[in-house]
């Protein structure tokens, strides 16, 4: 079985299929569906989010269908 390096992959796919949708409030949420290069999901992945401007992080799983989504 050949091994993928998942680390960059994730790092794509979040920053080109999650919506990241700011409120006036200063909160948001991210959401989106993980996979790999190939276009399978990856059910039950963990994902460490971190806010670059204020430092603050974050972990989600995603569900068995490879969705995530964080709280507002």
């Amino acid at each position: 079985m050949k091994k993928l390096c998942l680390k960059p992959v994730l790092l794509a796919t979040l920053a080109s299929a999650a919506c990241f949708a700011q409120s006036s409030s200063g909160g948001g949420s991210i959401q989106g569906t993980v996979k790999d290069a190939t276009g399978a999901v990856l059910a039950k992945s963990k994902l460490p989010i971190l806010h670059i401007e204020t430092g603050r992080s974050a972990d989600t799983i995603a569900n068995n269908d490879g969705f995530f989504s964080t709280p507002r």
